[in-house]
């Protein structure tokens, strides 16, 4: 007997934060170990955001939440290095530990994106934090 699942449609902003700025505080840093890429397995984190404006009510979630995915590496100019440089205001050095940006504040500018027929919510950019409240 087989089973055959199929992802659910998702109109363009259903169950998704706006597009724009938003006030976000980090919640999470996750190690995924090695995730298979086109590149090969590489090492991989995920940070996630949660964002300080509340869904609309009767909302499948309490909050808005993002995630960025990047290669667990300090290279100089790696996407990770260069995160946490613009989030802290100074580069990571040789070793820095990732569970130390929990709580940090800042601005996501957030867009939405279609690709295989699924909307998705991207992270184009981090700003300052300004005046972030948000806990």
């Amino acid at each position: 007997m087989s089973l055959i699942l199929s992802a659910p449609s998702r109109e363009a902003g259903a169950s998704l934060p706006p597009e724009g700025a938003h006030d976000a505080t980090i919640y999470e840093v996750r190690d995924l170990g090695l995730v298979e890429t086109r590149y090969g397995p590489r090492h991989r984190v995920r940070i996630g955001w949660t964002l300080c404006e509340a869904p609309p009510a009767g909302s499948r979630w309490p909050t808005w939440r993002a995630w960025q995915t990047f290669n667990a590496t300090l290279r100089d100019g790696s996407e990770l290095w260069k995160f946490i440089r613009q989030l802290t205001g100074a580069a990571p050095g040789e070793s820095f530990d990732l569970e130390t940006l929990v709580g940090h504040k800042a601005t996501l500018v957030l867009a939405h994106d279609e690709s295989g027929g699924q909307i998705y919510c991207n992270i184009r950019a981090i700003l300052p934090a300004g005046g972030v409240s948000c806990r």
